[in-house]
């Protein structure tokens, strides 16, 4: 807690140093400059010579009172769009490595392109470990389902926070824990598996066996990061049912129809929300016969009137 807390002056220290237009402003894509986590930090910096040199200055003044100097051996500048003469300066200032991206940061791959299979393939290696090999077999069904849904099912939830896993990633994983689940191995045929994976991916209660879909679980893991720029953008409105709101717009897709499915008065056809919410008084009139009526039915010619 003690070094979360010294880094955390670090943090303010760098914010200081940009509220004093001591760095360069950057781009209004990059709302954050710095990424701070136990003691990694991602800064984003303008390859000058004052931007640079500001940047050491930091380094070496926190260090100087805090005892925690950064070892610029061992970190690592990433060049986006820069020149050579650009990142010949970073090498004699900074005196660190030089890597292209895709680099690493918390176990997560950075990059600014769609990732390679060989860049996700550490992933399905790390999955495919957890399988026991001997062991597998000794298992029963209900046993090797429990590791699936602690270990291996878990594995992936720290790189879907932040990245969308290619489906061939997806479908790998998945092959990994189909095979495990039925035979107790890293493959298995068609024919092994008792009940289709849609299947298997359900909850319980909707008659599944409770194995977290990938795919499902990834769009719900970074949704929050939606959520929270909304609410950024409208602190006035974070309150819990706001909340409900942002995060349910923010996962959905809205496709223009002919309104002849979606239902006037009950289904969420208003920029994500029902009449009860834009007209509570007129929605209270309505008898429970009539708020069957679709939105094509109630527009034509304003029957819903």
């Amino acid at each position: 807690m003690l070094f979360v807390l010294t880094m955390e002056v670090l943090n303010h220290f760098l914010k200081w140093v940009e509220q004093q237009q001591l760095l360069t402003p950057l781009h209004d894509s990059v709302s954050n400059r710095t990424s701070l986590y136990a003691d990694g930090l991602v800064l984003f910096v303008v390859p000058n010579v004052r931007d640079l040199q500001v940047i050491k200055a930091v380094l070496t003044i926190f260090g100087l009172a805090t005892g925690l100097f950064s070892n610029l051996d061992e970190s690592v500048a990433s060049p986006l769009h820069c020149s050579e003469n650009d990142i010949a300066r970073v090498r004699d200032i900074l005196s660190c490595r030089i890597e292209d991206l895709p680099c690493r940061y918390l176990g997560a791959p950075l990059s600014v392109r769609r990732l390679k299979r060989s860049d996700e393939q550490p992933l399905i290696d790390k999955v495919a470990a957890r399988i026991p090999k001997w062991k597998g077999n000794m298992l029963n069904v209900a046993g090797r389902m429990a590791l699936v849904k602690a270990t291996m099912s878990a594995i992936p939830t720290h790189m879907s926070i932040v990245l969308c896993s290619s489906p061939w990633a997806i479908e790998s994983i998945d092959k990994l824990r189909r095979a495990f689940i039925w035979c107790g191995s890293d493959k298995v045929s068609g024919g092994k598996c008792m009940v289709a994976w849609e299947t298997v991916c359900r909850p319980r209660d909707l008659g599944g066996l409770g194995v977290s879909d990938l795919q499902c679980a990834g769009i719900a893991l970074r949704v929050r990061w939606e959520w929270q720029a909304r609410m950024e953008r409208r602190p006035a409105l974070a309150s819990k049912e706001w909340a409900v709101i942002a995060v349910f717009q923010a996962a959905t897709v809205f496709m223009l129809g002919n309104g002849e499915s979606t239902f006037f008065w009950t289904d969420r056809w208003l920029d994500g929300r029902i009449i009860e919410d834009v007209a509570p008084a007129v929605f209270a009139m309505v008898k429970a016969r009539k708020r069957r009526a679709t939105v094509a039915k109630a527009l034509h010619n304003n029957a819903w009137i």
